[in-house]
C-alpha cells in the first residue's frame, strides 16, 4: 500500500502538469492566432509540429506561479489550484458548443446526439468541481484568472463582446460566494456560513445548470465571430462576404 501511495503521489502531479501544459499551450496558440496577444505564439515548430514558443511561455509562467505565488507552495496544493482554475475555464466549453450550433457552425452530420441534455449537466458538474475544491484554491484561482483577464484585456485592447461575457463574471462571483459560505465552518471564522455543505452542493449545481447555462447560451454571438481586427488572417475578405451572404 505504501509503494502504491508513493507511485500515486509521483504520478498525480505529473499527470496534472502534463494535461494543463498541453491545454494551456493550445489556449496561448489560439490567442496568438486570433490576434489577442503576440503573433509569435501562433508559430509552429517545423521539426516537432507543435507551437513551441507557446509551450515554453506557458511552462515558464506556470512554473513561476507554482513556486512563487502559491499561498501554500507545495505540489499537492498546486493540483487543487490547477483543478479549480481548469474547471472555471471548462464551464465555457459546453456553452460554446451550443452557441456554435445556434450559429450554424456545426453540420448536423457532425453533431453528437443528446447535447441539449449533456451540455447543461456538464455545466453543473463543472460548477460543482470548483465548489468542492474549496478554500484557498478557488479564490486563489479566481484572483489569477481576473488578473490574467485584465492584463490580456488591456494588452489586446479588447472592446468587442464585453457584454457577452457578463454571465461568466456572474458565475465566478456566484461560485466564490458559495465556496466562502457553504463549507460548514471550514472557511475563516469571520465569514458567516449561510448553507451547509450538502445544501451548497445542491444550490451550486442547480444554479449552474438552470441559470448560468441558459444565460451563457443566450449571451453568445448570434452569428459566427468575424472581425478584421482579430480574424482577418483566418477569413479572407471574400470568404467573409460569402459567409455573411449565406447567413442573410
Amino acid at each position: 500500500m505504501f509503494i502504491a501511495a508513493v507511485i500515486t503521489g509521483v504520478l498525480a502531479p505529473f499527470v496534472t502538469g502534463y494535461i494543463y501544459l498541453g491545454s494551456g499551450t493550445r489556449v496561448l496558440f489560439s490567442m496568438g492566432r486570433s490576434g489577442y496577444i503576440s503573433k509569435s505564439l501562433k508559430s509552429i515548430d517545423e521539426k516537432h509540429s507543435i507551437p513551441l514558443v507557446a509551450l515554453i511561455v506557458f511552462a515558464a509562467v506556470g512554473t513561476f506561479l507554482v513556486f512563487v505565488t502559491a499561498p501554500d507552495p507545495s505540489i499537492y496544493t498546486f493540483i487543487d489550484d490547477a483543478t479549480a482554475a481548469g474547471y472555471i475555464g471548462l464551464i465555457t466549453t459546453p456553452i460554446a458548443l451550443m452557441v456554435s450550433r445556434r450559429q450554424g457552425a456545426t453540420k448536423k452530420s457532425d453533431m453528437v446526439r443528446g447535447m441539449s441534455i449533456i451540455a447543461p449537466l456538464v455545466t453543473g458538474a463543472s460548477g460543482l468541481i470548483v465548489f468542492w475544491t474549496g478554500l484557498p484554491s478557488e479564490p486563489y484561482a479566481v484572483i489569477l484568472i481576473a488578473a490574467g483577464a485584465i492584463i490580456f484585456g488591456i494588452w489586446s485592447k479588447v472592446k468587442i463582446g464585453i457584454k457577452n461575457v457578463l454571465w461568466y463574471v456572474l458565475f465566478i462571483g456566484f461560485v466564490t460566494f458559495m465556496v466562502a459560505t457553504s463549507h460548514d465552518g471550514l472557511t475563516f471564522s469571520i465569514i458567516p456560513q449561510f448553507f451547509g455543505y450538502l445544501q451548497g452542493t445542491l444550490i451550486t449545481f442547480l444554479v449552474s445548470t438552470l441559470v448560468i447555462y441558459p444565460l451563457g447560451v443566450i449571451s453568445g454571438f448570434k452569428k459566427q465571430f468575424i472581425h478584421t481586427d482579430f480574424t482577418e488572417e483566418l477569413y479572407t475578405k471574400k470568404g467573409a462576404e460569402e459567409w455573411k451572404q449565406s447567413q442573410q
